[in-house]
């Protein structure tokens, strides 16, 4: 059996025995103890299919990785553990600790997995079960070493105070961040191509939008030329959320292609992805002019319908709303975008490029538009700050629409 070198880690809840395994390794002696109405005595969520397959797609990538441990309990009369190697660098009977293992802060150990997988006395795993369950999938296991805690002889309520403690305490990073520091990469993500949208957005002077998206998540001061506060609406998270619906159903399997130098795919349903084209041939330039001509069509079309500034419709819903509305705008009006020309590689932040002609021709068209729907109709008292209330004010604004 092959010797692993742990060390152990010590916290006022326990003690933890930290080494590396390879996947192929765990997998097969894992389980998870999913608590459902009928085992009362699991502590796991169910497995998320999509979250699975969304995992086993990343492992392809050749920038995969898992740096966070996976946290497993286990029966330790299936482990040996070790003082140390002989000098052949093998195991034997006499570097075999004689005191208990909780003596032991460092040394080795083994697995007797035969043992475990015959006597089903699984490892119960306690954190990362979709990791696992991902990198099983993707038929990798091989390729990957996985950082291990060991919690050993504990009872299921001592394994659902870590899981409860770990998913209690976590606070998810802001997705404004995460987004943003996508720009920071070379390679030709979708969420970078969303991020290159919204920060044109948010820095153009042509933009109505122009310092009034939350780049970070929180708000900052921003100015506008001659001085004025300018009141931040919505946070680049939420709005790239919904700009990447546009280009994608699924960003992992799309980056792995173009990772590969494999042509993006277009597949039934993608007429809803009215963006994939552009992302597909790298005309970045030309769904930077339709967002940034279309949020101006739109918050005219607001002022011109006296919405106050306070009003739901200036905020997230508001746009999430805007973003649903751009959608189908688009696919309507598509017969008036057929002259463009090809802007492969270009950006509108690029100095040596003046978009301000091309947002023009957009917004006029997009304002047409827009002044054939019910805004007249919105009751803002009545939209609720969720996601159905961003499709409550679609179906009010397509209600009558003759365009």
């Amino acid at each position: 059996m092959k010797p692993y070198m742990f060390i152990t880690v010590d916290q006022p809840a326990g003690r933890f025995y930290v080494t590396t395994i390879n996947a192929s390794v765990l997998i097969p002696i894992s389980q998870s103890q999913t608590r459902t109405p009928y085992n009362t005595t699991g502590i796991q969520r169910m497995l998320l299919s999509d979250r699975v397959s969304s995992i086993a797609t990343y492992c392809k990538g050749t920038e995969a990785m898992f740096p966070t441990p996976i946290i497993l309990s286990g029966d330790s009369k299936y482990f040996r553990f070790y003082k140390g190697l002989s000098t052949d660098y093998s195991l034997t009977e006499k570097n075999i600790e004689d005191v208990e293992y909780a003596n032991l802060d460092a040394g080795y150990l083994t697995i007797d997995s035969d043992a475990i997988i015959r006597d089903h006395r699984f490892l119960s795993i306690v954190d990362g079960q979709h990791r696992l369950a991902g990198i099983s999938e993707s038929g990798l296991a091989n390729k990957f070493d996985l950082l291990v805690m060991f919690v050993f002889d504990t009872e299921a309520a001592q394994d659902a105070e870590i899981f409860s403690i770990i998913n209690r305490n976590q606070k998810q990073v802001s997705k404004s961040l995460v987004y943003d520091l996508y720009g920071l990469n070379d390679n030709p993500t979708v969420e970078r191509f969303a991020h290159e949208v919204v920060k044109a957005m948010n820095s153009l002077e042509y933009s109505s939008m122009q310092y009034c998206i939350k780049m970070l998540g929180y708000k900052t001061d921003n100015y506008n030329d001659s001085g004025e506060l300018v009141p931040q609406l919505v946070s680049q998270g939420s709005l790239m959320s919904e700009l990447m619906k546009l280009i994608t159903k699924d960003s992992t399997k799309d980056n792995l292609l173009t990772s590969e130098g494999q042509m993006i795919r277009f597949e039934a349903g993608d007429e809803k992805r009215v963006f994939r084209r552009y992302y597909a041939y790298d005309e970045l330039v030309l769904m930077q002019a339709h967002c940034i001509a279309f949020f101006n069509a739109w918050i005219k079309q607001l002022d011109l319908c006296s919405f106050s500034r306070n009003s739901i419709m200036y905020k997230t819903i508001g746009f999430v709303a805007g973003t649903k509305t751009l959608q189908i705008a688009f696919n309507e009006l598509v017969a008036s975008f057929t002259g463009e020309r090809s802007y492969s590689g270009q950006n509108m932040n690029n100095e040596e490029f003046d978009g301000k002609a091309l947002v023009e021709q957009y917004e006029s068209i997009y304002s047409k538009y827009l002044g054939t729907l019910n805004f007249s109709d919105i009751r803002v008292e009545s939209i609720s700050s969720s996601q159905s209330g961003a499709k409550k004010i679609v179906d009010i604004l397509f209600a009558k629409s003759q365009f």
